[in-house]
């Protein structure tokens, strides 16, 4: 689609609305969509006005512009046949006043002329020597003719419609054209059976400028063209010359590869005009890694929160939009981040992307301002054919490859620079800085946020106010007193997880320690078997649990 490639150059993320052939341009609250070149802008009885060319009239004939004399056949003596042949097939049908003249389509954009074109039927010229049929097979040939509207120009089309208009030439398709003369296949300029067009938006005249203007505000169309049939369109066109009719989306090929002429980009008046005063986006953040994903998502999510952003949030857990949950569940794929990245409401969104959901369907999002990769292990290595930790390292980069220009990349590296954010025993989920994890977590949420440029006093605070409970981040290290004992509840599910929670369990709780514990039954057997033996070692007493879902 010419409209979508012409916005990528502009930075605008364009997302395709199933197989509908409409197109969401932007992110979040600040995105519009368009069909074809009809925007969620343009008037629906500005558009419906221009399909009823009889109303279309009516009122262009009140404001006074120029339109050819005409009325409804009803039923003349001398148009029986045609009345009755026509009428089968068309509801109304209008005999009008004959123009003689030029065929120009005019197009505007927000009431302001953009392109205009003089429209020609396609055309041969003889040399005296090959026939019409040769000659149609040549100019099929030029490269920037092809089928239908998969290049600048359309090939010709060999119909009946064609064979009528050379047969009242008194031609046939084997007949020889004599040199130098020039011969119109069909009636019409379509672009669609072979018409050229060749742009003339600088010799439109002032007049004939004000009168389109004044057309398209008459119907009330945003996104308009206007076919106008006169001689010269450097003259008024009160002289002799008429407004045909007014059609909404108007196709933009002709101007954007003029046949002749100057190239017209009406693509990016008619994107400059949706998008005027108002953002093209929306601020993305995506994480990935092995552990520490869905903390370091919620945790950015608070802060932007308490920055005053309306937050879209997927996670292991969920998706969330500004605080509340619209789909429980593992949401960490691609079509949960479209849920996010379609819905109107926010203004930000921090996307957990996990490995299934990459080899599935890639990412979801061209780029990310953003990209996060916490960590990688040996978790999921033997999962959908990944045999080793480079192959599963390569599978995240991709988080970290996909981010704009002007974007940053988070990783677990080792930096020389210091920013002072707050202190360590104020950042609330690192319990006083003995959960070391869950720091590394912070630091990279306030990473984040700093590329973001939020302000370092919301970056502390929400550092600061961000717990490890139900309410903030639900399953991950969640402490809860029953019986003078301490209950601790966290996903981990993987060695790393196992470590990191046990150590910090047993700096807690000074008595014995009882694990109720389970792995996801994908995991290579190695991995099950470290994690038994390991939690063998550290429980004084131990449950195994078996999940529903035992993933294969």
């Amino acid at each position: 689609m010419l409209f979508v490639k012409k916005q990528k150059k502009l930075g605008i993320p364009i997302l395709k609305l199933g197989k509908t052939g409409m197109y969401q341009l932007g992110l979040g609250r600040f995105c519009k969509i368009i069909d074809a070149t009809i925007c969620e802008d343009t008037s629906a009885l500005g558009v419906d006005i221009s399909c009823n060319k009889i109303l279309t009239k009516e009122i262009l004939k009140l404001h006074m512009l120029p339109v050819p004399k005409g009325a409804i056949i009803k039923n003349h003596d001398e148009l029986i046949k045609a009345y009755y042949s026509l009428k089968e097939t068309y509801r109304n049908i209008i005999l009008e006043e004959y123009i003689k003249g030029n065929d120009y389509r005019v197009c505007l954009v927000d009431g302001r002329v953009v392109a205009a074109s003089l429209r020609l039927p396609p055309f041969i010229i003889g040399d005296g020597k090959r026939t019409i049929m040769e000659l149609i097979e040549e100019l099929n040939m030029d490269p920037r003719r092809g089928e239908g509207h998969e290049k600048s120009l359309s090939k010709v089309i060999i119909d009946n419609i064609l064979i009528s208009c050379i047969e009242e030439k008194s031609y046939n398709l084997n007949s020889t054209l004599p040199s130098g003369e020039k011969l119109f296949l069909r009636k019409n300029a379509n672009l669609s059976t072979g018409g050229v067009s060749i742009d003339c938006t600088d010799e439109i005249s002032s007049e004939n400028l004000e009168i389109c203007q004044r057309a398209a505000k008459a119907i009330g169309l945003n996104i308009c063209e206007i076919d106008i049939c006169c001689k010269d369109i450097s003259k008024s066109i009160k002289d002799d010359g008429a407004i045909i009719e007014i059609n909404a989306a108007p196709g933009i090929r002709m101007h954007h590869f003029p046949f002749e002429g100057e190239s017209r980009n009406v693509a990016k008046a008619i994107v400059k005009s949706m998008f005027r005063n108002r953002p093209k986006t929306i601020p993305i953040v995506s994480i990935t890694g092995t552990n520490g994903k869905t903390t370091v998502a919620r945790l950015i999510a608070h802060v932007l929160t308490q920055a005053g952003h309306k937050v879209g949030l997927t996670t292991s857990s969920g998706i969330f939009i500004d605080g509340k949950c619209i789909e429980k569940g593992d949401t960490t794929g691609p079509k949960s981040a479209l849920a996010v990245l379609h819905n109107r409401d926010i203004d930000a969104a921090v996307l957990e992307t996990a490995r299934g959901g990459i080899l599935r369907d890639g990412i979801a999002y061209d780029l990310a301002d953003i990209g996060i990769i916490t960590n990688i292990t040996s978790d999921h290595v033997g999962v959908d054919g990944v045999k080793n930790i480079e192959k599963l390292a390569f599978i995240k980069a991709l988080v970290g490859e996909s981010i704009k220009k002007d974007g940053y990349a988070v990783m677990n590296a080792d930096d020389n620079e210091i920013i002072k954010i707050t202190k360590i025993k104020d950042i609330a989920i690192g319990l006083n800085g003995l959960l070391t994890y869950n720091i590394e977590n912070a630091m990279a949420a306030a990473s984040a946020m700093i590329g973001l440029g939020i302000d370092n006093s919301f970056i502390a605070n929400g550092l600061s106010t961000f717990k490890n409970n139900d309410t903030f981040n639900p399953g991950r290290f969640n402490m809860y007193r029953i019986n003078n004992r301490i209950l601790i509840l966290d996903y981990g599910h993987n060695i790393g997880d196992y470590k990191a929670v046990i150590k910090e369990a047993k700096a807690i709780q000074d008595n014995s320690l009882i694990g109720i514990i389970g792995v996801p039954g994908d995991r290579l057997d190695s991995d099950i078997v470290n994690i038994g033996k390991f939690s063998g070692d550290n429980f004084d007493y131990l449950y195994i649990k078996e999940d529903m879902r035992k993933r294969g």
